[in-house]
Order: structure tokens, then C-alpha cells, then sequence
């Protein structure tokens, strides 16, 4: 069906942003909820959603490592759902390394998207998405389509 006359196509319809400038990191090997989230009620079932995940500090404890970070998210208070989108980051030095993801999806709802990073490490050390007071973003954008 086609949209409303008051909803453009292919435009940016709202923003909404999250900042943390607190350390988050995991020793799983498995994905972990980071903590850090971003939520957003699209205005049409139609609309897609771009999730970006940038700066902070990607960084480890003792030893070096991978650092895994993937984009999931739930809709209403449903279950978190892994999405295509993910970061694997080797980190062997003093130097942190910000984020940088791109997702577009299409979650086909007017409920509250809730957006979250999990992170997992290739070893038993931490690994961290965010460190030392860095800022790191969640920006979610919907788009008409």
C-alpha cells in the first residue's frame, strides 16, 4: 500500500542518539549484550532503519586478542535478534581503535526498535568496544522508503 502524502520517500524521517563515554567490554566468547542501546519507533511499517556504531576506543587488558562486535536488536519486548552487520577488530597494541558500523534494515514495524551491540573476544581477556572516556555513538535513522 502506499504511504501517507505527509511521508516522504527515501528521506530521513528522525534521528535518535546515543553517546557513552563508559567502558564497555566482555571476557565471553560468546556474544554479550554490551549494555549500550538505542531505541526508535518507526512511523510506518515500511520504513527502514540505519544503525551506525562509531568511535569509542576498541582496546584489551594483557594480552593481544580479536575483538568481535555485532549489531543486534528487539522489537517491542521481544527477544534480541543477531543482524548481518559485525566488526572483528585484532588488537595488539597501546592504541585504541574507534568503531565504525554501518547497518541498513528493515525491521517492518511501528513498535519500539531497540538497538544494542554485543561483543565477544577470541580470548579469556577483556576486550572493549569503549575505554578511557571515549565517546561512542549509536545513531539510528529512519528512512522512508
Amino acid at each position: 500500500t502506499a504511504l501517507p502524502a505527509a511521508i516522504a520517500t527515501g528521506k530521513v524521517l528522525q534521528v535518535v542518539q546515543s553517546t557513552s563515554t563508559s567502558d564497555i567490554l566482555t571476557n565471553s566468547s560468546s556474544y554479550a549484550a554490551s549494555g549500550f542501546t538505542g531505541a526508535i519507533t518507526p512511523s510506518a511499517t515500511s520504513s527502514k532503519i540505519l544503525i551506525q556504531l562509531n568511535g569509542g576506543y576498541i582496546d584489551y587488558d594483557s594480552a593481544a586478542l580479536d575483538s568481535y562486535c555485532r549489531i543486534f536488536y528487539k522489537i517491542g519486548s521481544g527477544s534480541y535478534v543477531e543482524q548481518a552487520s559485525f566488526t572483528r577488530t585484532r588488537v595488539n597494541s597501546a592504541f585504541g581503535i574507534p568503531n565504525s558500523q554501518n547497518f541498513l534494515t528493515s525491521p517492518n514495524t511501528t513498535s519500539e526498535v531497540t538497538v544494542q551491540p554485543y561483543i565477544k573476544t577470541s580470548t579469556s581477556n577483556n576486550a572493549y568496544i569503549n575505554r578511557q572516556g571515549a565517546l561512542l555513538t549509536l545513531t539510528l535513522l529512519e528512512i522512508g522508503a
